[in-house]
């Protein structure tokens, strides 16, 4: 089996909705909960991939999101974009209201989480917020297998 690369996905964001259920529900969801937090700082998006979230809360809150990847393969044109490796000892994260991390951690590596999420936690302002969006694995092997075959429309 091949690993998977972000160079060999032509359109990243029509492969996530295939491979996540309920993907674009749940990009819905993160940019109407933003209404609470878009302030006078620029959201921040940690592994942005095409940017297609910072285009959207830009669109509807007429901001300038910042968007961060590892990589610039699939960046959309006309928004701030940079590529940055998030876990690097240098990377900074500008003040703000509101930091996204939608499906990133879980691609890094356990001893950089703690340095990054460090890093959120002081360059967020007073009363803002970190949305945090990971798949995660349950201990009970039965609800384990409800989540993973319900998401693949297979009953047991």
């Amino acid at each position: 089996m091949n690993r998977f690369s972000f160079e060999t996905i032509n359109d990243f964001d029509n492969h996530i909705c295939a491979s996540i259920a309920g993907y674009d529900i749940l990009h819905n969801l993160i940019v109407n909960l933003s209404s609470f937090f878009i302030k006078n700082y620029p959201p921040i998006d940690l592994g942005c991939t095409s940017g297609k979230l910072i285009e959207a809360i830009n669109k509807k809150y007429n901001c300038n999101g910042i968007g961060y990847d590892i990589t610039g393969h699939n960046f959309k044109s006309n928004l701030d974009l940079r590529i940055e490796d998030i876990t690097s000892e240098g990377f900074e994260i500008p003040k703000t209201n509101l930091i996204f991390s939608v499906f990133t951690l879980q691609f890094i590596d356990y001893e950089k989480r703690l340095p990054l999420l460090k890093k959120i936690h002081k360059s967020l302002i007073k009363n803002g917020v970190l949305v945090v969006c990971e798949k995660e694995i349950c201990k009970n092997g039965i609800f384990q297998e409800v989540f993973t075959f319900s998401n693949y429309g297979v009953t047991l």
